[in-house]
């Protein structure tokens, strides 16, 4: 999926206290996700797509690919600055959670923006990439085999390989965005957790939950 955003600077959450988190720990985040939003400017637009991506521990950049028929491959763009976004979970917070009197209503999350450029690769580099990608993801899968892309034979192989265009991010800047309630004393935190762990408001609320107690800790 691609559209067009309106065009301007990505600025992420200014309180400190929800910025504590290292360039290492972002990054790992970011591939433990292994999916996100490439935002590419052209012509005065932001040009968005979804995809997945795998980080390269020999370069620390992250190797991905866009369908051949993607709005970004169709620019012709061979090094473009760029945006990675990944969105990790996110949820709503009653004020009535916290158990405490004189609070508002919030919502929190956690977020990665990487920002860097991103460039064409030669593509003898495609099969090594989906290769690698596809090897990281399926070891995440139980109860079966993993999925190997040597088991399709060479024709068919070529022909899903010619639908895609690799391409190689390279860093260049890690900004992550932690609110988890760190401004609430620790007992409105757990609160505030517990109630969120089982609400249908947001995206994966019990990892935003267990998020948020995992701040007491760190204190």
């Amino acid at each position: 999926m691609v559209f067009a955003v309106l065009e301007g600077s990505i600025a992420m959450h200014p309180h400190p206290a929800f910025r504590q988190a290292t360039r290492d720990t972002n990054l790992r985040f970011a591939a433990q996700t292994g999916f996100g939003m490439l935002c590419v400017p052209f012509e005065g637009e932001t040009l968005v797509s979804h995809l997945p991506f795998h980080l390269n521990p020999e370069s620390d950049e992250f190797d991905l690919h866009l369908a051949q028929n993607n709005a970004i491959v169709s620019t012709g763009l061979v090094k473009t600055t760029a945006t990675l976004v990944i969105q990790g979970p996110h949820g709503y917070v009653s004020p009535d959670w916290y158990q405490a009197p004189h609070q508002g209503p919030t919502w929190n999350y956690v977020a990665v923006h990487i920002k860097g450029t991103v460039v064409l690769q030669d593509r003898q580099e495609l099969r090594r990439i989906v290769s690698e990608l596809t090897t990281e993801f399926e070891m995440r899968v139980n109860g079966k085999s993993p999925w190997r892309s040597e088991d399709i034979k060479d024709k068919p192989m070529d022909g899903l390989m010619a639908q895609i265009v690799p391409y190689r991010f390279q860093i260049e800047a890690v900004e992550g965005t932690w609110k988890l309630d760190q401004t609430q004393p620790p007992e409105s935190r757990l609160n505030a957790a517990a109630a969120v762990e089982n609400s249908p408001t947001g995206l994966d609320t019990k990892a935003l939950a267990d998020f948020m107690r995992g701040t007491i800790s760190e204190e």
